[in-house]
């Protein structure tokens, strides 16, 4: 397996500097992991093995993307390998409503009546929920309000910033529907990261809310913008990772098990998965 640079992400204006660090896959004969266009040194590729042996190690199906955000370096395992996105599609939902209250196109401060578990609440204290808990309710909440269904902006929203994967958004049934790969999740922390850095009033707002997300898949020694996935043969977790060098990692996997949050065997691979990935990306190139 090839540590490469990924496909680029659809372009917006927001992501032209990403644009710049990422050429697209090479191809699969290419002559070893690269960073930068240079090999990389023999500490990262060894941690790159490590990594890469781990992963070849398990059973079920398990992808990874990373960035390094300062120059682009990437690791990728699988990433085009598709899986039910669950509450993964939580996070571009909730970007794709900030950018329309930005717009002046909605009203977060709309007042929202109970549902379900969820009290009556405002749409932004919704979406702190949806996103700090992952709250089914509250995200029935904005749903009513603000549906997400294929034709209704989002998908375009989604196309628009690399993820071509998903075509009806929502059922009735699971609220949530369509496939993301690691790849896509790298696209969606990016765009995360490019709104977090108009430095808004809301955007810093969004940003908290993913901060105080209270799961525990990757390892959280630095402070992360998470947010996981989990559904019956789907667990996933993604962050932006603010550490010296911040660098953004999606892990997606088959491990999920129906009626089960955080299935422990699932949990402590996505653990080591972190881990090990931290340290590659810790080293970079050099």
């Amino acid at each position: 397996m090839k540590v490469r640079v990924l496909r680029p992400c659809r372009p917006l204006p927001a992501l032209l500097c990403l644009l710049a660090l990422l050429a697209g896959i090479a191809a699969a004969a290419a002559a070893g992991p690269k960073s930068g266009g240079a090999a990389l040194s023999p500490r990262a590729q060894q941690a790159a093995d490590a990594l890469t042996a781990y992963l070849d190690s398990l059973d079920g199906e398990v992808s990874v993307a990373c960035m390094r955000l300062s120059d682009g370096f990437t690791f990728a395992y699988r990433e085009d390998t598709g899986y039910y996105a669950a509450s993964l599609l939580k996070a571009p939902y909730a970007l794709w409503l900030c950018r329309r209250a930005e717009a002046g196109e909605i009203d977060l401060d709309a007042p929202l009546p109970a549902r379900g578990s969820a009290p009556a609440q405002t749409a932004r204290q919704a979406m702190r929920a949806m996103i700090a808990r992952s709250d089914d309710s509250a995200t029935g909440q904005l749903y009513s309000l603000w549906p997400a269904e294929a034709g209704g902006g989002f998908t375009a929203f989604l196309a628009g910033i690399g993820v071509d994967r998903p075509q009806d958004a929502l059922t009735e049934q699971t609220r949530i529907h369509g496939e993301l790969s690691a790849r896509d999740c790298l696209c969606i922390l990016q765009a995360l990261q490019d709104y977090f850095s108009t430095g808004t009033s809301l955007a810093a707002s969004l940003q908290q809310d993913f901060m105080d997300a209270g799961h525990h898949l990757l390892p959280d020694d630095w402070p992360m913008a998470k947010k996981y996935g989990s559904w019956d043969g789907a667990l996933h977790d993604m962050a932006i990772v603010y550490n010296s060098d911040p660098y953004l990692i999606a892990v997606m996997s088959d491990w999920g098990v129906d009626g089960v949050e955080f299935p422990e065997e699932g949990a402590s691979r996505i653990a080591e998965i972190g881990l090990l990935a931290g340290d590659l990306m810790g080293m970079g190139g050099g």
